[in-house]
């Protein structure tokens, strides 16, 4: 809404037309995503039955003079193996739960190590790798590289909440070093969790975003 015609209603009438829409043409899910600084606009649409269902945070790589990077010893990282898949694939569905994905260039099945999938990758030009995060030979992180589009190289990061931070500060300069553009890089991650990781590393938060559901009848 024009900021001169603000506070007459206009978005609410909008809000109400737009879900009516839905009904007449059947439909039974809207969802839709806020920012989590816009108090007034998560006010109009809690008013009209939406529902929250997560916060994401969208973090990109823009590093600081400053940037420096203590590494844990006890934390070595290395290309992932295929004895890690099944653990990486249970913390990833937990990270990037269906309810989001549909909206991100996220396909976790193209994360399995298999040959098909190599093939695959090869014979479209598509680059992918991933690495594995182990202290003390525990696995305590995966993170798999996406190139998806034009704009944003992605990095999926699965990781328990108990040591994505760890697995975070080790992973990552990893990453970076071996990137020709660092500055591509983009994470899509649970709001307010791993936030200093991130940091240290030199990411910053781009935008955090309400992602709200709205079943509609």
């Amino acid at each position: 809404v024009d900021p001169h015609h603000r506070g007459q209603g206009i978005a609410r009438q909008l809000t109400d037309r737009a879900l009516r829409h839905v009904r007449e043409h059947g439909g039974r899910q809207v969802f839709l995503q806020v920012r989590e600084d816009n108090a007034a606009a998560v006010h109009i649409y809690q008013s009209h039955g939406f529902e929250e269902i997560a916060r994401r945070t969208m973090w990109i790589y823009r590093p600081r003079q400053d940037h420096k990077v203590d590494r844990d010893p006890f934390v070595q990282v290395e290309p992932r193996s295929r004895e890690d898949w099944e653990q990486q694939k249970v913390w990833l569905k937990s990270t990037y739960p269906i309810e989001i994905t549909w909206n991100l260039p996220y396909r976790l099945e193209k994360m399995e190590p298999t040959f098909s999938n190599w093939l695959y990758r090869l014979l479209n030009a598509e680059y992918q790798k991933s690495w594995s995060a182990k202290k003390q030979n525990k696995l305590i992180g995966v993170v798999t590289l996406d190139r998806c589009n034009e704009v944003h190289d992605f990095l999926w990061i699965a990781s328990s909440p108990v040591w994505e931070e760890e697995a975070i500060r080790a992973i990552l300069p990893v990453v970076q070093r071996k990137m020709l553009f660092p500055n591509r890089l983009a994470v899509n991650y649970p709001a307010h969790r791993a936030v200093q990781a991130f940091l240290d590393m030199g990411m910053v938060e781009e935008n955090t975003l309400i992602w709200m559901n709205n079943r509609v009848y």
